[in-house]
């Protein structure tokens, strides 16, 4: 709540339970935790830009048109659907944002070539991270991921924006004390 101006579950609930989730609600707090299929691995490029969470929501338009909100439904569905049947093509289909990405993409450098490149290195897809500016890429497999990194730091080599990279099967079991 702090960091965006109202409470949500996004970032806490899969640091805490792992892997995907499905935050259906926070009031009452619902959230479900998703299969996650064996192969299913990310690649995230965070470019050491400041983007404010309540400045990245300032900017998304306040009502979204029927059409491109069925269109959305349509890919979380296809999207929690593909994560139950391991179903890698469907996720990829269903990784298409009609209401956010459109009007946040502007706010990350270079999110366009990024997007084009992980695609074009055989990602199932591409999106914007939460409200950004990292940059996240799902692919079927570490060794499709890591092509995805080193695309990744090809757009922004010789950029005068820092960054990091990092590839990573999803990690299905949150947070835990170490001892």
């Amino acid at each position: 709540a702090l960091a965006s101006g109202s409470p949500h579950a996004d970032n806490v609930a899969p640091a805490i339970m792992g892997g995907v989730t499905l935050v259906r609600s926070t009031n009452p707090i619902d959230v479900i935790a998703l299969p996650i299929p064996p192969e299913l691995t990310a690649t995230i490029i965070h470019p050491h830009i400041e983007l404010k969470t309540a400045y990245a929501r300032s900017v998304l338009k306040p009502e979204v048109s029927l059409k491109k909100a069925i269109v959305q439904w349509a890919n979380v569905g296809a999207l929690v659907s593909g994560l139950y049947s391991g179903d890698y093509s469907l996720i990829g289909r269903a990784m298409h944002d009609e209401v956010v990405e459109p009007s946040r993409a502007g706010l990350i450098p270079y999110f366009s070539a990024l997007k084009k490149a992980a695609i074009q290195s055989d990602a199932l897809g591409c999106g914007i991270s939460g409200a950004g500016p990292s940059v996240f890429a799902l692919s079927k497999g570490t060794e499709i991921a890591k092509k995805v990194a080193i695309a990744f730091e090809k757009i922004y080599q010789n950029k005068d924006i820092g960054f990091d990279v990092y590839t990573s099967k999803i990690n299905s079991e949150g947070i835990k004390i170490l001892t």
